[in-house]
């Protein structure tokens, strides 16, 4: 039997918008609502840019650029406000069809005509469609039409900038951030550690000082310094702004140990949070797996991949061993067991032959099955279940965007609330002691963060 490859969509570009072109980013390790809207807001704000919207619970970034010349410029410049709002995100673009595109640091480059002529190679490596280096930035963009060839690309185009430039390095980004936050959470389990033998050892007070303070370095610097970076770019009333004084008023009362615990179960705090979103964003991304990209559609004794878009009610498709079912249909032909359990939560698999049923994202085990389309995509079961997921999400924006907002309010209130706690009482009622009211104004604010309000929203959706 002969196979046909049809052009997909018919030449029309889906990710093509009324005023530009869509491009998407996945946001791995994003946590932080508040951090969303600063990015939303970042981006929006650039040149050539329409729109900028995140699926939080998918992780992805959606950016509508009109000045395509300019994307790689945009893209870039996305990169860094999103890893200077949030360092421990890793960016990576989404691209459609099993394709993708991979940023690299350039080491070593110092020719622009060099950075010329390497392009110029790179784009010459099989699997390649398109490559592109910021000079200025020192960065390299590489599209592929198969991601999962993106280790021997990346080694190939390493071969080629050396021919070119002797002694350049290409480094993949992602890879960095990932070491960034391996070191991170090494650092954050010294500290602890740190903090736990000086608790229990209780060292002389000059030297459990130091010891304190170093845990307080290790386990939470990188909160404190994000407070910093906030401040300096005028958004100063956040969470990390709020652990910050908080545990820092607390080494000023003496309160050494409180101060890095304090800091310690922030960060403890974080980790579960990470992991309880990961866990739903994961649940939601294997079911928009299941959206099928292409179909088998039967023309007498030859296969053409065919957009399911373009499959009517009444033709033959053909699904072989290890394939979903693209849409809603009836066997024809075959025998085979089918994994349904991504429709069901069934894990045993069921048997389908001549005369039944079969919906959409099914995964067929053991052989192959011709069906007549009983549905089109529109209507077909996985159709469906993704609409009914783009409507959770819709409701759920609306409530995510309102908490956000509130928390920007909420943030200063709290911190003026813990001036006045602070200092109202020692000034008006006789006999009490600052010392005692700035404790208990520090304690309001570990108690006020707004971070588990934040992230209850996204819970309440799983």
């Amino acid at each position: 039997m002969r196979v046909l490859s049809m052009a997909e969509n018919n030449g029309k570009d889906l990710s093509r918008t009324e005023n530009g072109k869509l491009h998407e980013l996945v946001l791995e390790g994003l946590s932080c609502t508040t951090c969303q809207v600063r990015i939303e807001e970042g981006i929006s704000g650039l040149p050539g840019v329409t729109s900028a919207r995140i699926n939080f619970m998918d992780k992805t970034l959606a950016i509508d650029i009109t000045d395509q010349e300019r994307a790689y410029e945009i893209l870039s410049d996305s990169r860094k406000i999103i890893t200077d709002i949030e360092p421990e995100i890793i960016v990576k673009e989404k691209m459609v069809a099993g394709g993708g595109r991979k940023m690299y640091l350039l080491l070593g480059l110092c020719c622009a005509e060099c950075a010329l002529a390497i392009e110029e190679k790179i784009r010459n490596i099989p699997g390649v469609t398109r490559a592109k280096i910021d000079f200025g930035k020192k960065q390299l963009f590489v599209d592929m039409d198969d991601e999962d060839r993106a280790r021997l690309i990346e080694k190939e185009a390493q071969e080629k900038a050396e021919s070119v430039v002797r002694g350049i390095r290409i480094r993949d980004e992602e890879k960095k951030l990932d070491l960034l936050r391996k070191i991170r959470l090494a650092l954050f389990a010294i500290g602890t550690g740190v903090l736990v033998s000086t608790m229990i050892f209780q060292p002389p007070a000059g030297i459990a000082f130091w010891l304190y303070i170093a845990a307080y370095a290790l386990a939470g610097g990188d909160v404190l310094w994000q407070a910093i970076k906030n401040m300096g770019r005028g958004q100063i009333f956040d969470e990390n702004f709020l652990m910050s004084i908080a545990t820092a008023g607390a080494f000023v009362v003496g309160e050494f140990p409180e101060a890095v615990s304090v800091m310690v179960f922030y960060k403890i705090g974080q980790f579960l949070e990470d992991m309880a979103v990961d866990r739903s964003r994961k649940r939601i991304s294997s079911i928009l797996q299941l959206r099928p990209l292409w179909a088998m559609k039967k023309h007498g004794n030859t296969l053409v991949r065919t957009n399911p878009e373009e499959i009517r009610i009444g033709d033959e498709i053909q699904v072989g061993p290890g394939e979903r079912v693209p849409l809603d249909g009836v066997v024809t032909e075959g025998m085979a067991f089918l994994d349904q359990s991504a429709l069901t939560g069934e894990s045993v698999p069921v048997k389908k032959e001549t005369g039944d049923e079969v919906s959409s994202g099914s995964l067929v085990k053991n052989s192959v099955l011709v069906l007549k389309v009983t549905k089109t995509l529109g209507d077909s079961a996985i159709t469906r279940i993704m609409d009914f997921v783009d409507q959770v999400h819709e409701k759920k924006a609306k409530t995510e965007h309102f908490i956000t907002k509130f928390a920007r309010v909420y943030t200063p209130a709290v911190v003026m609330a813990a001036v006045l706690v602070a200092f109202i009482p020692p000034l008006f009622i006789p006999g009490q002691v600052l010392s005692d009211w700035v404790y208990r104004a520090l304690i309001f604010l570990v108690i006020s963060c707004p971070c588990a309000l934040v992230l209850s929203i996204h819970l309440t959706y799983l």
